[in-house]
């Protein structure tokens, strides 16, 4: 109850099916963490239960890995006395528009923005989860590739919603 939720398409989702009810909810579609800048972050509520951030790598060996940084830094300051738990990035599905780039390449950069944020977390007070248990099956994925990851069916919202929930309340 009361948690601040940051994220882009896939909490989106979640924020349709009613999942996010008892949350702040602040989202944008297909953004990385630059888009909350300090104006929109001076708006956030003053006293959230905690913080969770689930944001794309919209470019993660370039961009993302930088502003994800920047932001948590800013939270932290803002926030200095609660809970910080981020979100580990979720590969891209096989079912994608690949004018972005290889499938392949985007994985491997994905799973070098994990590997970074999540030491910088270990490093800095702040609490890194894996929420990918029963995702990375391609069934529960929509069609199309979106920069900061991938889309989730309503299916793959839910669960994803319950691991994040599970990991917080353990």
């Amino acid at each position: 109850n009361g948690a601040l939720f940051l994220g882009s398409d896939r909490v989106i989702g979640m924020e349709k099916l009613g999942l996010l009810s008892e949350m702040t909810v602040s989202t944008k579609e297909s953004v990385d963490a630059g888009y909350f800048t300090d104006k929109i972050i001076k708006g956030f509520p003053t006293n959230p239960s905690c913080l969770i951030i689930m944001l794309g790598a919209t470019n993660p060996s370039k961009t993302g890995i930088t502003c994800m940084k920047t932001l948590l830094d800013k939270l932290k300051g803002k926030y200095p006395s609660k809970k910080i738990y981020v979100i580990r990035e979720l590969h891209l599905g096989l079912s994608y528009d690949n004018s972005s780039g290889s499938y392949l390449t985007i994985n491997k950069e994905i799973d070098n923005f994990n590997e970074d944020i999540r030491s910088y977390c270990n490093a800095n007070n702040l609490i890194s989860l894996d929420a990918s248990k029963n995702l990375e099956i391609t069934s529960l994925l929509n069609a199309t590739y979106a920069p900061d990851g991938f889309n989730l069916d309503d299916n793959g919202n839910r669960i994803l919603f319950n691991n994040i929930k599970d990991l917080i309340l353990d």
